[in-house]
């Protein structure tokens, strides 16, 4: 029914208002009572930029896409963000286990302090795997940052065929770690620079604090491809006195189910030693062989 007092030019402006100026701001309102933002005025505001520019019929689309998109950003700056700070406690709580205290009141604050690290390590590693997770369904491509790496110095042992120094190198250029190649004589000369490597690159927040050492066990393969149980104790006793506790110790394998002939005098000093021993399967390609390893460090 037409109202005897409506002009034909608003009657045009009012059929216009009802075929596109309200879908839009209807798709607009409902997508803010989903999202419920903080600054409702400015939600719409980039929401009608979003779906001014889908441009065709794709425009609906393309406005919620974007919006969605730019919530999941939000939020991965947030986790990002929180990790972050997490690891600032750490780093925090792990500084204070080095100030000289009474005995008694030295051995509560390391258990305190290992509890609390313990935790905040946890807690940071599932953020990531959070952050990763999100990033993986909207398509954005994950940073070397969304991995968290263990701390310290990381035993790697390649068995005959496997390039560990390739992949150890490759690995370091990715994540942002240091890697370095133990040379026949790894004396206690060369595991003190060792030492103040690792030491460098904890001060550096552009780097990892992890450094790969490859090849500190076992070093002359011409030799023997079965060196005794004793001799790599001794090496790894060595490491320890002037380097600290490894994070872990990497056996790569060829084939998962094939262990080289190193493999079982190595792990049985790192069992003695009380040091983790992983294995790594590095008989596919080397995005493959990057893929494994990556996935077992991360676990460390």
């Amino acid at each position: 029914m037409t109202d005897a007092h409506v002009t034909p030019g608003e009657q045009r402006m009012a059929s216009f208002l009802r075929e596109h100026v309200a879908p839009v701001l209807t798709e607009g309102i409902v997508a803010a009572l989903r999202d419920q933002p903080l600054d409702p005025a400015g939600y719409l505001a980039e929401f009608l930029g979003a779906r001014g520019g889908g441009g065709g019929g794709g425009g609906a689309s393309a406005g919620v896409d974007a919006m969605t998109q730019r919530r999941l950003n939000d939020e991965c700056a947030r986790l990002d963000a929180e990790a972050k700070s997490l690891e600032a406690q750490l780093h925090e709580a792990r500084a204070q286990l080095g100030k000289r205290l009474p005995e008694r009141a030295a051995a509560e604050a390391v258990r305190a302090a290992e509890t609390a690290s313990a935790a905040r390590f946890h807690e940071t590693r599932r953020l990531k795997k959070l952050i990763r997770a999100m990033k993986s369904k909207t398509g954005l491509a994950l940073d070397p940052s969304d991995w968290l790496l263990p701390e310290g110095v990381l035993l790697v042992q390649a068995a005959p065929g496997v390039d560990g120094v390739a992949l150890c190198e490759r690995f370091a250029r990715d994540f942002g770690a240091a890697f370095e190649a133990a040379p026949a004589a790894a004396d206690a000369e060369y595991l003190g620079g060792v030492r103040q490597s690792l030491e460098a690159l904890a001060a550096d927040a552009q780097r990892q604090p992890l450094l790969l050492l490859h090849g500190a066990l076992v070093h002359d393969k011409s030799a023997s491809h079965n060196p005794p149980p004793a001799a790599i104790s001794e090496r790894l006793a060595t490491l320890y006195r002037n380097v600290g506790v490894p994070v872990a110790l990497l056996l790569l394998d060829p084939h998962a189910g094939q262990p080289f002939a190193e493999a079982a005098a190595l792990a049985h000093a790192a069992g003695a030693a009380q040091l983790a021993c992983h294995r790594v399967a590095c008989g596919g390609d080397a995005d493959e062989q990057m893929s494994n390893l990556l996935t077992t460090i991360s676990s460390c």
